[in-house]
Protein backbone atom coordinates (compact mmCIF):
# COMPACT_ATOMS: atom_id res chain seq x y z
CA UNK A 1 0.00 0.00 0.00
CA UNK A 2 2.79 2.36 0.97
CA UNK A 3 4.55 1.58 -2.34
CA UNK A 4 1.39 2.42 -4.17
CA UNK A 5 1.09 5.78 -2.42
CA UNK A 6 4.74 6.60 -3.09
CA UNK A 7 4.42 5.55 -6.73
CA UNK A 8 1.33 7.69 -7.13
CA UNK A 9 3.09 10.67 -5.61
CA UNK A 10 6.12 10.27 -7.87
CA UNK A 11 3.93 9.97 -10.95
CA UNK A 12 1.94 13.04 -9.93
CA UNK A 13 5.14 15.07 -9.53
CA UNK A 14 6.29 14.03 -13.00
CA UNK A 15 3.03 15.15 -14.60
CA UNK A 16 2.35 18.73 -15.74
CA UNK A 17 0.09 20.86 -13.56
CA UNK A 18 -3.59 20.27 -14.38
CA UNK A 19 -2.95 16.93 -16.08
CA UNK A 20 -5.24 13.97 -15.44
CA UNK A 21 -4.24 10.66 -13.96
CA UNK A 22 -5.99 7.41 -14.84
CA UNK A 23 -6.53 4.49 -12.51
CA UNK A 24 -7.38 1.12 -14.01
CA UNK A 25 -7.31 -2.56 -13.10
CA UNK A 26 -5.82 -5.25 -15.33
CA UNK A 27 -7.23 -8.74 -15.93
CA UNK A 28 -5.29 -10.08 -12.95
CA UNK A 29 -6.84 -7.55 -10.54
CA UNK A 30 -3.71 -5.38 -10.28
CA UNK A 31 -4.31 -1.63 -9.93
CA UNK A 32 -2.40 0.70 -12.28
CA UNK A 33 -1.96 4.46 -12.52
CA UNK A 34 -0.86 6.23 -15.69
CA UNK A 35 -1.18 9.55 -17.51
CA UNK A 36 -2.99 7.82 -20.41
CA UNK A 37 -5.29 4.85 -20.83
CA UNK A 38 -3.72 1.82 -22.56
CA UNK A 39 -5.31 1.04 -25.92
CA UNK A 40 -6.65 -2.35 -24.84
CA UNK A 41 -8.27 -0.85 -21.75
CA UNK A 42 -9.97 1.94 -23.69
CA UNK A 43 -11.06 -0.51 -26.38
CA UNK A 44 -12.51 -3.07 -23.99
CA UNK A 45 -14.27 -0.38 -21.98
CA UNK A 46 -12.95 -1.54 -18.62
CA UNK A 47 -13.94 0.43 -15.54
CA UNK A 48 -11.43 3.20 -14.78
CA UNK A 49 -11.11 6.37 -12.75
CA UNK A 50 -9.93 9.79 -13.86
CA UNK A 51 -7.91 11.55 -11.15
CA UNK A 52 -6.50 15.02 -10.81
CA UNK A 53 -2.80 15.72 -10.34
CA UNK A 54 -3.48 15.78 -6.61
CA UNK A 55 -4.85 12.25 -6.68
CA UNK A 56 -8.52 13.17 -6.25
CA UNK A 57 -11.04 11.15 -8.24
CA UNK A 58 -12.68 13.40 -10.83
CA UNK A 59 -14.69 10.82 -12.76
CA UNK A 60 -15.50 7.12 -12.70
CA UNK A 61 -16.02 5.57 -16.13
CA UNK A 62 -18.09 2.42 -15.83
CA UNK A 63 -17.72 -0.43 -18.30
CA UNK A 64 -20.24 -0.38 -21.16
CA UNK A 65 -23.46 -2.37 -21.09
CA UNK A 66 -23.97 -5.58 -23.04
CA UNK A 67 -26.04 -3.63 -25.56
CA UNK A 68 -23.23 -1.12 -26.05
CA UNK A 69 -20.65 -3.88 -26.46
CA UNK A 70 -22.87 -5.52 -29.07
CA UNK A 71 -23.28 -2.19 -30.87
CA UNK A 72 -19.50 -1.77 -30.99
CA UNK A 73 -19.08 -5.33 -32.21
CA UNK A 74 -21.58 -4.74 -34.99
CA UNK A 75 -19.86 -1.50 -35.92
CA UNK A 76 -16.49 -3.27 -36.20
CA UNK A 77 -18.10 -6.04 -38.23
CA UNK A 78 -19.72 -3.56 -40.61
CA UNK A 79 -16.41 -1.74 -41.04
CA UNK A 80 -14.72 -5.05 -41.85
CA UNK A 81 -17.41 -5.92 -44.37
CA UNK A 82 -17.11 -2.49 -45.98
CA UNK A 83 -13.35 -2.93 -46.37
CA UNK A 84 -13.92 -6.36 -47.92
CA UNK A 85 -16.54 -4.94 -50.31
CA UNK A 86 -14.14 -2.19 -51.43
CA UNK A 87 -11.38 -4.74 -51.90
CA UNK A 88 -13.61 -6.89 -54.12
CA UNK A 89 -14.69 -3.85 -56.13
CA UNK A 90 -11.07 -2.87 -56.71
CA UNK A 91 -10.19 -6.40 -57.84
CA UNK A 92 -13.20 -6.56 -60.17
CA UNK A 93 -12.36 -3.15 -61.63
CA UNK A 94 -8.76 -4.22 -62.19
CA UNK A 95 -9.98 -7.33 -64.03
CA UNK A 96 -12.32 -5.24 -66.21
CA UNK A 97 -9.43 -2.91 -66.99
CA UNK A 98 -7.26 -5.83 -68.07
CA UNK A 99 -10.10 -7.10 -70.27
CA UNK A 100 -10.49 -3.73 -71.96
CA UNK A 101 -6.76 -3.50 -72.67
CA UNK A 102 -6.67 -7.04 -74.08
CA UNK A 103 -9.74 -6.63 -76.31
CA UNK A 104 -9.31 -3.12 -77.68
CA UNK A 105 -6.58 -0.79 -78.81
CA UNK A 106 -8.75 2.30 -79.35
CA UNK A 107 -12.15 3.82 -78.65
CA UNK A 108 -13.05 3.37 -82.31
CA UNK A 109 -12.67 -0.40 -81.93
CA UNK A 110 -15.06 -0.38 -78.97
CA UNK A 111 -17.62 1.62 -80.94
CA UNK A 112 -17.29 -0.70 -83.92
CA UNK A 113 -17.89 -3.76 -81.73
CA UNK A 114 -20.90 -2.06 -80.13
CA UNK A 115 -22.42 -1.16 -83.50
CA UNK A 116 -21.88 -4.69 -84.81
CA UNK A 117 -23.68 -6.25 -81.85
CA UNK A 118 -26.54 -3.77 -82.04
CA UNK A 119 -26.91 -4.47 -85.75
CA UNK A 120 -27.13 -8.20 -85.10
CA UNK A 121 -29.89 -7.64 -82.54
CA UNK A 122 -31.72 -5.34 -84.94
CA UNK A 123 -31.68 -8.18 -87.47
CA UNK A 124 -33.27 -10.55 -84.96
CA UNK A 125 -35.92 -7.96 -84.12
CA UNK A 126 -36.73 -7.34 -87.77
CA UNK A 127 -37.12 -11.07 -88.40
CA UNK A 128 -39.59 -11.38 -85.54
CA UNK A 129 -41.52 -8.33 -86.70
CA UNK A 130 -41.98 -9.87 -90.13
CA UNK A 131 -43.23 -13.05 -88.47
CA UNK A 132 -45.69 -10.99 -86.42
CA UNK A 133 -47.04 -9.35 -89.56
CA UNK A 134 -47.39 -12.69 -91.32
CA UNK A 135 -49.08 -14.25 -88.31
CA UNK A 136 -51.48 -11.31 -88.05
CA UNK A 137 -52.53 -11.85 -91.67
CA UNK A 138 -53.21 -15.53 -90.98
CA UNK A 139 -55.07 -14.58 -87.82
CA UNK A 140 -57.31 -12.16 -89.69
CA UNK A 141 -58.21 -14.90 -92.19
CA UNK A 142 -58.99 -17.40 -89.44
CA UNK A 143 -61.23 -14.89 -87.68
CA UNK A 144 -63.14 -14.30 -90.86
CA UNK A 145 -63.53 -18.03 -91.32
CA UNK A 146 -64.82 -18.43 -87.76
CA UNK A 147 -67.33 -15.63 -88.32
CA UNK A 148 -68.49 -17.25 -91.56
CA UNK A 149 -69.03 -20.58 -89.86
CA UNK A 150 -70.95 -18.91 -87.04
CA UNK A 151 -73.23 -17.05 -89.46
CA UNK A 152 -73.87 -19.95 -91.79
CA UNK A 153 -74.28 -22.47 -89.00
CA UNK A 154 -72.40 -24.87 -91.23
CA UNK A 155 -69.58 -26.89 -89.72
CA UNK A 156 -67.93 -26.69 -86.31
CA UNK A 157 -65.90 -23.50 -85.73
CA UNK A 158 -64.09 -24.94 -82.67
CA UNK A 159 -61.12 -26.11 -84.72
CA UNK A 160 -60.81 -22.62 -86.18
CA UNK A 161 -60.90 -21.10 -82.72
CA UNK A 162 -58.07 -23.42 -81.67
CA UNK A 163 -56.01 -22.11 -84.59
CA UNK A 164 -56.86 -18.55 -83.58
CA UNK A 165 -55.64 -19.23 -80.03
CA UNK A 166 -52.36 -20.66 -81.29
CA UNK A 167 -51.79 -17.70 -83.60
CA UNK A 168 -52.51 -15.19 -80.84
CA UNK A 169 -50.06 -16.95 -78.51
CA UNK A 170 -47.49 -16.97 -81.29
CA UNK A 171 -47.85 -13.21 -81.75
CA UNK A 172 -47.51 -12.65 -78.01
CA UNK A 173 -44.34 -14.75 -77.97
CA UNK A 174 -42.80 -12.80 -80.86
CA UNK A 175 -43.68 -9.47 -79.25
CA UNK A 176 -42.18 -10.57 -75.92
CA UNK A 177 -38.99 -11.54 -77.75
CA UNK A 178 -38.88 -8.11 -79.41
CA UNK A 179 -39.31 -6.34 -76.07
CA UNK A 180 -36.53 -8.43 -74.56
CA UNK A 181 -34.17 -7.57 -77.40
CA UNK A 182 -34.99 -3.87 -77.14
CA UNK A 183 -34.05 -4.01 -73.46
CA UNK A 184 -30.86 -5.86 -74.36
CA UNK A 185 -29.96 -3.06 -76.78
CA UNK A 186 -30.37 -0.47 -74.05
CA UNK A 187 -28.19 -2.48 -71.70
CA UNK A 188 -25.52 -2.89 -74.36
CA UNK A 189 -25.46 0.84 -75.08
CA UNK A 190 -24.98 1.60 -71.38
CA UNK A 191 -22.31 -1.06 -71.02
CA UNK A 192 -20.28 0.15 -74.00
CA UNK A 193 -20.70 3.74 -72.86
CA UNK A 194 -19.07 2.77 -69.56
CA UNK A 195 -16.34 0.84 -71.39
CA UNK A 196 -15.56 3.82 -73.61
CA UNK A 197 -15.38 6.19 -70.63
CA UNK A 198 -13.14 3.79 -68.70
CA UNK A 199 -10.87 3.17 -71.70
CA UNK A 200 -10.36 6.91 -72.09
CA UNK A 201 -9.51 7.17 -68.40
CA UNK A 202 -6.94 4.38 -68.72
CA UNK A 203 -5.45 6.07 -71.78
CA UNK A 204 -5.13 9.34 -69.89
CA UNK A 205 -3.48 7.57 -66.93
CA UNK A 206 -1.01 5.83 -69.24
CA UNK A 207 -0.10 9.09 -70.94
CA UNK A 208 0.50 10.83 -67.62
CA UNK A 209 2.86 8.13 -66.38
Amino acid sequence: MWRLIVGLAVLSLAMPVGAELYKWVDDNGNVHYSDSVPAHVAKDGQKREVKSDSGMTKQVIDPPSEAELERRRQKRLEAKRELERKRREEEEQAERDRRLKRMYTSVDEIKATRDQRLKAIDGQIETRRRRVEGTKERLAKQRKEAARLERSNQGNPDDVYDVIDRLERSIEGHQAFIRQKEQQKQQLRKRYQRDIARFRTLEAQQQSE
